[in-house]
């Protein structure tokens, strides 16, 4: 699945604060850096390092989370739940995650698709249509549409889903998918 490079993502992400945090104050045994929003009245504060005073000689490095840090755990969170098969966790957690960016597309892709693991067609549509909505050029989605509605008997949209998702594969060059799409699309026609 595609969701093994939003981990890596998330990994990156993480430790690249981590870094940040380290190289941006001098340490030494007898301080502590601490990451504190600048401000909470923004959205997405921004995270800088503050020093204050230890009384160990090792050093340790706290990370408070913060809006896009926390966003970021529980978006990467209900992905491995959806590679591990455990769709209700993975609802919970993209739900979580609209709840604090509500125009997030992937968040309702990711839903939906936990939506189609426990076969509940109708939330899953909603959340397709939703994350379609909010992201146009979103060829999962589209794809994942297309195989929904192929499974309701919706042949026609299916392919019309599919074929727009072929479109969106084609122009990122993701050449995995394209061959996905297209099996699927010959096997409809």
């Amino acid at each position: 699945m595609r969701f093994k490079l939003w981990i890596n993502i998330a990994g990156c992400l993480v430790s690249g604060l981590l870094v940040y945090a380290c190289s941006t104050s001098t340490v030494n045994p007898t301080v502590t850096p601490t990451l504190k929003p600048v401000s909470t009245s923004t959205p997405h504060p921004t995270v800088i390092p503050t020093i204050t005073a230890s009384r160990s000689n090792t050093t340790v490095v706290e990370v408070t989370p913060t809006p896009p840090t926390t966003l970021l755990f529980r978006y990467t969170r209900g992905v491995r739940y959806l590679e591990i098969g455990a769709p209700e966790e993975a609802i919970s957690e993209f739900t979580l995650v609209i709840k604090m960016v509500p125009d997030f597309a992937q968040a309702y892709h990711g839903r939906g698709l936990a939506y189609y693991q426990e076969e509940n067609y109708d939330k899953a549509m909603e959340d397709y249509n939703k994350a379609i909505d909010l992201k146009p050029d979103l060829a999962d989605a589209f794809k994942d549409r297309g195989k929904l509605r192929e499974a309701l008997g919706e042949t026609d949209k299916a392919i019309a889903d599919l074929q727009k998702a072929l479109i969106l594969y084609h122009n990122v060059r993701d050449a995995r998918d394209i061959l996905e799409v297209k099996s699927m699309l010959e096997f409809l026609k």
